[in-house]
């Protein structure tokens, strides 16, 4: 069995949550660690094919987590990687800088992915009393916004707001499943929103996993007419999509 270790963006996201518990012990049923599980599960770093069912479970989470107790405070898991030091030594003693950074890795969060774990019906055991106790966590997600957004579109057809590609020889019961929605503003891990058709962006499955695959690259946000400069390019690479600073939606 292929172990994957933690990666430096993973690493950033445990050392946050380890700070954001304020020193309690971490546990694999806290809404936190679920939540940075999702995170961690959605992230396009290691190959889907690699993943086991617990790939970076809540379990696991509690676990890194408490390791990284273990480099700051000097109690928890006596356990902690290369990795583990590394980050701390890194961010450690800039906390801003730490927050920054872990918000540009969330924004690259593949949010199908994101949304499906969260969905599910994964059980959490605790042994009490003999019983067992099942933990579901979801974050809301609006079920009317694809509706929405396709009907919005009805009247110029539908095509991706990337590539320009219709599948109009397709039936329009096919033709609806090609097409995903991408938020032109990342979803905040903390805080409920309002959401907008101008902050959504129409896209067929391809250019949505290639807008995250450019996301996670130059870790920001990126604009529908920088993504468009990259599907039109004939050269590989994010040469043209510079990173001094965060690009607004229109």
């Amino acid at each position: 069995m292929t172990v994957l270790l933690w990666e430096r963006d993973e690493e950033i996201l445990a050392l946050e949550l380890m700070y954001n518990l304020d020193g309690k012990t971490a546990h694999k049923t806290d809404q936190q660690v679920w939540e940075c599980s999702a995170v961690l599960r959605s992230l396009p770093i290691h190959r889907a094919s690699l993943r086991t069912p617990e790939f970076r479970s809540p379990s696991a989470v509690a676990l890194r987590v408490q390791a990284l107790r273990g480099v700051v405070y000097g109690r928890g898991l006596k356990k902690s990687t290369p990795a583990d030091r590394a980050v701390y030594k890194e961010f450690g003693r800039d906390l801003d800088r730490l927050s920054e950074q872990a918000s540009q890795i969330r924004a690259t969060a593949n949010e199908d992915v994101y949304s499906e774990f969260l969905e599910s019906d994964i059980d959490t055991l605790m042994f009490e009393g003999g019983e067992r106790i099942r933990v579901h966590l979801a974050r809301d997600r609006n079920p009317d916004v694809r509706h929405r957004l396709l009907r919005s579109r009805e009247g110029r057809g539908l095509v991706c707001d990337l590539c320009s590609e219709s599948h109009s020889h397709l039936d329009r019961s096919l033709r609806e499943a090609i097409f995903e929605v991408h938020h032109l503003t990342p979803f905040s891990m903390k805080a409920e929103r309002e959401t907008t058709l101008d902050q959504l962006a129409l896209l067929c499955a391809n250019c949505h996993r290639l807008t995250h695959r450019a996301i996670t690259i130059t870790k920001r946000s990126l604009s529908l007419d920088e993504l468009r400069a990259l599907v039109k390019s004939r050269t590989v690479g994010l040469g043209s999509v510079t990173c001094d600073s965060p690009t607004t939606p229109p």
